[in-house]
């Protein structure tokens, strides 16, 4: 709470300044200063932070065109033969620790960039090959994704579905996933 004291008394100090001054703009700046620190004292930070996330999440379409936006940015990556990049694991590595990304992801090579994919090599000598599609803005991006969203009906629905362990590793596995899924 020392942040917050901080911004509360630096904020309490332009108010008070801004008073002396009869200037608005330093009060203005005061209570602007102060304001946020003591809603967060006040109702808590798990309160403040689930109102914010309601708040910028609540929009399904906002949260897809930011999905969308992002995917845009990706497809602009260049890729160089002989570049690293990082492939899911199919089990994680225990040997490091829950924040540090290596325990989901293993370090892949780069063998072959063609303009539609890239093919990897990963540390244990096999192959793969992975799509980029470049092609289109944030609005093609999403049409196109909305365009190939699939639903599992509930029937289909398991425990070992929603869990990691339905996680697909290979084409195999995700054809097995398509087949309990039909178009949105």
């Amino acid at each position: 709470y020392s942040m917050y004291s901080a911004f509360v008394w630096w904020g309490c100090d332009q108010l008070w300044q801004g008073i002396l001054r009869e200037d608005l703009v330093w009060m203005l700046e005061g209570v602007a200063t102060m304001l946020p620190a003591v809603v967060v004292v006040a109702l808590g930070r798990t309160r403040v932070f689930n109102f914010t996330s309601r708040l910028l999440e609540s929009k399904l379409e906002t949260t897809q065109l930011d999905g969308a936006f992002i995917a845009e940015l990706l497809t602009d990556v260049q890729v160089d033969l002989g570049q690293t990049w990082w492939i899911c694991r199919e089990q994680d590595d225990l040997s490091y620790s829950e924040d540090d990304f290596r325990r989901y992801y293993h370090p892949s090579r780069v063998v072959e960039v063609c303009q539609t994919f890239i093919t990897v090599r990963q540390p244990n000598g096999v192959t793969r090959q992975l799509n980029l599609d470049s092609s289109g803005d944030a609005e093609g991006l999403l049409e196109g994704a909305r365009g190939r969203l699939r639903c599992i009906e509930w029937e289909n629905m398991s425990q070992r579905l929603m869990s990691t362990e339905a996680l697909p590793s290979t084409s195999v596995g995700i054809s097995q996933l398509a087949d309990l899924s039909r178009p949105v």
